[in-house]
């Protein structure tokens, strides 16, 4: 993924398909992206960073395109795709995936089967046993975070 020279918007476009990848120390843990949600920065009401809030907890947002941003909503960690130049805060929300590779292992985390497996941004986290300590980390560096367009 070309991130930095694309807008954030054609980036969440593009990730739709992709496959994630997470490699939790017990297994390794994959689906397809098929929900995200854009952030465009200090210009997007909904974003961590509207009109230029740069707090700790915001820090990974305005970090280089291709770090990841967790952040916790109500107990549940989210995961974001920073998507440009550093200093730019923008990103993209995966919301939800098909699962593939563990989906017993998901069904076992998150206590639930069918639909409700990864059909939410917390819930996908849940289902992946992704950490919060996944936070401004870098896609693809080392085998614990990827993605790929296969």
């Amino acid at each position: 993924m070309d991130f930095i020279t694309r807008p954030t918007t054609d980036i969440a476009q593009s990730l739709l398909g992709v496959k994630l990848i997470y490699e939790a120390p017990e297994r390794t843990y994959s689906g397809y992206i098929v929900e995200t949600e854009a952030y465009l920065g200090t210009i997007d009401q909904a974003a961590h960073s509207y009109q230029g809030r740069h707090t700790p907890r915001v820090n990974s947002l305005y970090c280089e395109g291709g770090t990841i941003y967790g952040h916790m909503m109500h107990r549940y960690l989210l995961i974001n795709f920073v998507t440009q130049r550093e200093g730019i805060p923008e990103g993209v929300l995966i919301r939800a995936i098909e699962p593939e590779d563990g989906l017993d292992a998901m069904i076992r985390n998150r206590g639930k089967g069918g639909y409700d497996v990864t059909n939410g941004p917390g819930k996908l986290t849940t289902a992946m046993n992704i950490p919060r300590t996944i936070d401004g980390t870098r896609l693809n560096e080392g085998r614990q975070n990827r993605y790929t367009s296969s």
